[in-house]
């Protein structure tokens, strides 16, 4: 797992690729490896079986301060976008932007 915070420019190169898989929400949880003023921010989990190795892949998002967990519900999401880089999984990007549109922003 590729986590914490993402460089501007890998993000920029794995947004490059325009490669874009809808990969299932496995959890969402505090990201208990972070601790700010007694706080904890939330990590999404997200995995896919590929169709073209058949491998399981599991992606985990940047660090997040707002809690997700109704928007989810509420709306029945099941599945996030996740840009990745087609050559090579490890390079990836979840697009938690995608959950703006739920938050009015």
């Amino acid at each position: 797992i590729i986590s914490g915070f993402m460089s501007k420019a890998k993000r920029k190169r794995v947004l490059g690729y325009n490669f874009i898989i809808q990969a299932n929400i496995s959890s969402f949880d505090l990201n208990t490896r972070i601790t700010v003023n007694g706080k904890h921010p939330y990590v999404l989990i997200a995995t896919i079986m590929s169709p073209y190795d058949g491998l399981m892949y599991k992606f985990e998002s940047d660090s997040i301060w707002t809690d997700l967990t109704l928007i989810m519900q509420n709306y029945n999401i099941k599945t996030v976008p996740v840009y990745v880089n087609p050559q090579n999984y490890k390079e990836y990007y979840v697009d938690l932007d995608y959950f703006k549109q739920y938050l009015g922003q």
